[in-house]
């Protein structure tokens, strides 16, 4: 199982078809209305808690997914987090167009993460990575302080083997 493997051109494909026809100006409204009512409701505070708790410890926060940067900038904005990696679109002529490379996905994710460090002047080795699912494997492997959150059933086995903090958060009714 190649898990953290997607093809940059089926990333490609289901954003292409989800935004068809639809301008910069409309589809950033719909993400708009979105978050503000149903995307705010899927924020764990758990987890809200523990970015306040990193900021207050002067620890720089990095929202890193592969939602596309128009979604994902909105979460970055309401938690506070400093900076977001993300899937970023090309937007010409008022149109969204794909996405810029590499993908923010398995490989790719690697890479950007490490181009933002760079520029830092850190390195993967020196950071934390929260995340809930196997296909952030490459990632996990890549950092100093790996963190399975709500995970799957897989990530909780590997998390277990490798002595991983597991967090498991619920919503708010």
């Amino acid at each position: 199982m190649n898990r953290g493997i997607l093809e940059a051109k089926k990333i490609d494909r289901y954003y292409h078809i989800r935004t068809l026809g639809l301008n910069y100006e409309s589809y950033s409204g719909m993400i708009d209305r979105y978050f503000e009512e149903k995307g705010k409701l899927n924020i764990y505070p758990e987890a809200a808690q523990i970015i306040d708790a990193h900021k207050a410890r002067k620890i720089r926060t990095v929202i890193i997914s592969g939602q596309e940067a128009l979604i994902a900038e909105r979460f970055r904005s309401y938690l506070g987090v400093d900076d977001l990696i993300s899937n970023r679109r090309r937007i010409e002529g008022g149109r969204l167009k794909d996405f810029e490379k590499p993908n923010c996905y398995g490989a790719g994710k690697i890479e950007l993460a490490n181009r933002y460090l760079r520029d830092k002047g850190h390195t993967l080795s020196e950071c934390s990575f929260y995340s809930d699912s196997v296909s952030d494997m490459p990632l996990f492997g890549e950092v100093a302080y790996p963190v399975a959150v709500n995970p799957d059933r897989e990530l909780v086995e590997i998390a277990g083997k490798n002595g991983w903090k597991v967090l498991n958060f619920e919503l708010n009714p």
